[in-house]
């Protein structure tokens, strides 16, 4: 039997573009409200825009940088100000396809702080909001967090991104389990290589063969992601070809992996990285 969230409300981090845009596409077609959270405003509300008109969705749009605990705890109050969530979307997140000794310390702190501390602080802050507002969990509340299947592995050239991904990745599943006692369903989503913006912000494009031709399209990865999470599947890998890729992976000796995956990533470029205000 399908399960209805219509009337939900849903805060969707990253959500100017991409997967996380494409998640709030599949979450109005089933009647969510939509609370969307980005830095670009103008990209935010062409997002909000497109969906009211296509969608009649009610939608609110808060800019922000999550890497920032002090806006990030901002973004949530006034979201909460105006009705409660039901649905936390933990999409917003960089990375950079460079050798670690050629990035700035600074920037993998910027990733470290968007990627991990805002995804485990929103989460925080969900689960104490969900607990306050429906003690007898009475309703059904949904976390999606977007990882990657870069976290089944250690990737050369993309150290830091992949590592903060298998935490995401490894936390998600512990709160499946956890969060399963007060009617929160967890899901960690971990797409392979994606349409989306993401790879020029990351200074990518060098990718080998392999990677290339698993790519996916953003709104399949979105569909997939929310039909497992409404499921209550704790881990979903969008892709025959990624979802063998993981399964090989955890068959081989983590040296192995980790050559593999620097065989697949290709070779980095060597031209400066896009300034990571740009991103979501």
């Amino acid at each position: 039997m399908a399960i209805s969230i219509n009337g939900y409300r849903a805060f969707i981090t990253g959500a100017s573009g991409g997967i996380g845009a494409a998640i709030a596409d599949e979450l109005a077609r089933q009647g969510v409200q939509l609370v969307l959270v980005a830095r670009r405003r103008d990209a935010l509300e062409a997002v909000a825009q497109d969906l009211r008109a296509r969608h009649g969705a009610v939608v609110s749009t808060l800019t922000a940088d999550l890497g920032v605990v002090e806006e990030r705890r901002r973004t949530w109050d006034e979201a909460i100000a105006s009705g409660p969530i039901d649905m936390l979307v933990n999409n917003a997140g960089f990375g950079h396809h460079r050798p670690f000794a050629a990035v700035d310390a600074g920037r993998d702190q910027q990733m470290l702080a968007l990627n991990i501390e805002a995804v485990v602080d929103l989460a925080h802050w969900f689960v104490d909001h969900k607990i306050a507002s429906d003690p007898a969990h009475a309703r059904r509340a949904y976390i999606l967090n977007v990882a990657s299947v870069a976290a089944y592995q250690p990737v050369p050239n993309m150290a830091t991104y992949a590592a903060s991904k298998a935490f995401v990745h490894q936390w998600s599943r512990a709160l499946h389990l956890e969060l399963a006692t007060k009617n929160i369903a967890v899901c960690s989503l971990n797409p392979g290589g994606t349409h989306t913006d993401f790879h020029r912000m990351a200074g990518a494009g060098s990718y080998g063969r392999l990677a290339r031709m698993s790519m996916m399209g953003a709104p399949e990865v979105a569909t997939i992601g929310v039909r497992a999470l409404l499921r209550g599947r704790p881990v979903v890998v969008p892709g025959l070809a990624n979802k063998l890729s993981c399964w090989l992976v955890s068959l081989a000796p983590r040296g192995l992996a980790a050559q593999s995956a620097r065989w697949v990533m290709g070779t980095p470029k060597t031209e400066q990285l896009p300034p990571t205000t740009n991103r979501g």
